[in-house]
């Protein structure tokens, strides 16, 4: 199962908008390679064409590549679409894995 992740890199930090197979294995690779706390935000069913539009839908609060500024339109879209909470994702794609 394939999800369209939203990860944020400390507090106040940026948002990554990815997609992945593999969501754990994601995480921790996110987090090896990046100075700050990395969290999981929150994540719903989709590939690459979900995670392409929703970086269209929020191209005016990028920052760079998947990185997204955590503004309240980008965090709207995420939790319109994120109907559960981010450790229950990561349980759910653990269990079809």
């Amino acid at each position: 199962m394939s999800v369209v992740y939203f990860m944020q890199a400390g507090p106040n930090g940026p948002v990554k908008i990815g997609h992945s197979r593999s969501l754990v294995t994601r995480l921790d690779a996110i987090r090896r390679h990046n100075a700050a706390e990395v969290v999981l935000l929150g994540a719903y069913s989709g590939g690459l064409r979900e995670e392409q539009d929703a970086h269209r839908q929020l191209a005016a609060y990028r920052i760079r590549g998947e990185w997204f500024h955590p503004t309240p339109a980008v965090l709207d879209f995420m939790a319109a679409r994120c109907v559960q909470r981010a450790d229950m994702a990561i349980e759910q794609v653990g269990e079809a894995a």
